[in-house]
């Protein structure tokens, strides 16, 4: 990497800009890989620590200067390093804490061929176009850009104007992402547990909530649920009269088994084949079982609030109270809440792999278009 290519100009992370040197053709991806000054880096410190604060240490690497005073020529004798909190639970904090070493020109590469460093731009009160900082002159029309970093009121309400629409351009796509995560989310199968006429049939299910006739859910059971099914629903029967309720039947063969549903309450003892239901395990090796007419539906508890949380919901969506049998044990996409998968951050216990989702949807959203040439 060639020293002398090196520029100053002035860099950004979607957030404050700061000046750095940096060699515009030494790209990651099209992005820069900058240098600052001692004093730049403490206020890069600032900033980062404040963004830990405000989005958790998992979500943000941190900058530290160390100052052990100065050597014998006055010169200051520091110790920078650079922590990557999100990894450090499984890579340990030798593999995520960097100590950058200052150039020969006493500067510090911060976040080089790591973070999504950019140029700071311009924009020319005259033909509104954009320039990189350390170009002096805009590329449209010659203005100078001392000339244009005050613009004229019409101007300026031109260009307040402009970044009111990218920033909700921004959060629309923000939002049509988050939109399309909760989408997915809330069309996946889930485990829960279904019941008719609230406690009369209760049983654990696999139900695709976005799938229901007349309001009721299809559950799906294993094989263990559709036995003690079986067994509820003859109980049902003894105490309340034979063919009061549908029954169903599993057979076991070794370790082959057929499920059947029998309608007793409409069978016609001289065509039986008509009302009984030879249920096939699907690939996920379940059973459909009353889901074309059984009225099913997704069993719920009632909140101190008001509300009525579905069994399979972990927090009420009311008022977020967790649900009263302990601990979450996945979080609401389905994401597995175990110690690898799970962070605390001011006493809330928050998923790893939803916080990388929209981390990426956060960076992908705020990422600048390419200028067309």
């Amino acid at each position: 990497m060639s020293v002398t290519n090196r520029i100053w100009t002035r860099v950004t992370l979607d957030g404050p800009d700061y000046r750095a040197k940096v060699d515009p053709t030494n790209r990651w991806n099209g992005w820069l890989s900058p240098y600052f000054t001692l004093d730049t880096v403490r206020e890069l410190a600032k900033w980062f620590d404040q963004q830990a604060e405000e989005y958790g240490l998992d979500a943000v690497d941190t900058i530290h200067v160390i100052d052990g005073g100065t050597t014998e020529d006055g010169s200051p004798r520091v110790v920078v390093a650079k922590v990557s909190w999100m990894y450090i639970g499984d890579e340990g904090p030798e593999e995520c804490t960097e100590i950058i070493e200052p150039t020969s020109e006493g500067l510090y590469g911060i976040g080089g061929w790591e973070w999504c460093w950019y140029e700071k731009s311009w924009w020319c009160v005259d033909c509104d176009g954009g320039t990189d900082w350390h170009e002096t002159h805009c590329d449209e029309c010659g203005q100078h850009r001392r000339d244009c970093e005050m613009p004229a009121d019409d101007k300026a309400q031109q260009y307040q104007a402009k970044q009111a629409a990218e920033q909700a351009a921004k959060e629309a796509l923000e939002e049509a992402a988050r939109k399309a995560v909760e989408q997915a989310a809330a069309t996946a199968p889930i485990r829960t547990r279904v019941c008719i006429d609230t406690d009369v049939v209760t049983a654990e299910a696999v139900v695709d909530p976005g799938y229901r006739r007349n309001g009721y859910v299809h559950p799906r059971f294993t094989l263990d649920a559709s036995r003690k099914l079986s067994a509820d629903l003859a109980a049902l029967n003894e105490q309340y009269g034979a063919g009061t309720f549908d029954t169903v039947h599993v057979l076991d063969e070794g370790d082959q088994a057929v499920v059947m549903v029998v309608g007793w309450q409409h069978l016609d003892p001289a065509r039986p084949e008509r009302f009984v239901e030879i249920v096939a395990r699907d690939e996920d090796g379940l059973y459909a079982i009353g889901g074309g007419g059984w009225t099913w539906c997704i069993e719920t508890r009632e909140c101190p609030c008001g509300a009525f949380p579905e069994h399979h919901e972990t927090e009420c969506p009311k008022c977020g109270a967790p649900r009263p049998d302990g601990k979450r044990t996945h979080c609401s996409k389905g994401h597995h809440l175990d110690t690898a998968n799970t962070y605390e951050h001011k006493g809330r216990r928050t998923c790893r792999a939803c916080r990388r989702e929209r981390d990426r949807v956060r960076r992908a959203a705020k990422r600048p278009a390419t200028s067309a040439a």
